[in-house]
């Protein structure tokens, strides 16, 4: 994986890691999430090995956060308006979904039906606001 990759990685977590804190324990956060307090842990230490989108989508879901915030650090946490400086233009949001698609074709990483529905899903929540 390259050095810029790496560096999303870290910020995504960063991100994950901000949302866990807004909970009392790691355990609520799990249980808003759907995910197990085992996920939550390994994530929190940093030492999860790969963040699926379902994951991913998962936490943007349970937490209302917003999910353009959350994969790109851009705009908000929970912000549904954005000031004129936080707006991706639709093109660039297709440029970031098929970097993060190559990535993934790249890596061979969630070649999956899943993947594809996921990704179609967030889109739509973007497009939506």
């Amino acid at each position: 994986m390259d050095g810029r990759i790496e560096a999303e990685a870290e910020n995504l977590l960063n991100r994950i890691i901000q949302l866990v804190g807004l909970y009392d324990t790691q355990s609520e956060f799990a249980r808003v999430t759907g995910l197990t307090r085992q996920s939550i842990s390994i994530i929190v230490s940093k030492t999860v090995k790969n963040l699926s989108f379902t994951t991913i989508y998962q936490i943007a879901k349970g937490t209302g956060c917003n999910v353009e915030w959350l994969i790109l650090g851009i705009g908000h946490p929970f912000s549904k308006t954005k000031d004129s400086s936080d707006i991706i233009e639709e093109k660039d949001l297709i440029v970031n979904l098929n970097n993060v698609i190559d990535t993934i074709r790249n890596d061979d990483i969630l070649k999956t039906k899943e993947t594809i529905t996921l990704i179609r899903d967030l889109c739509e929540m973007y497009l939506q606001r």
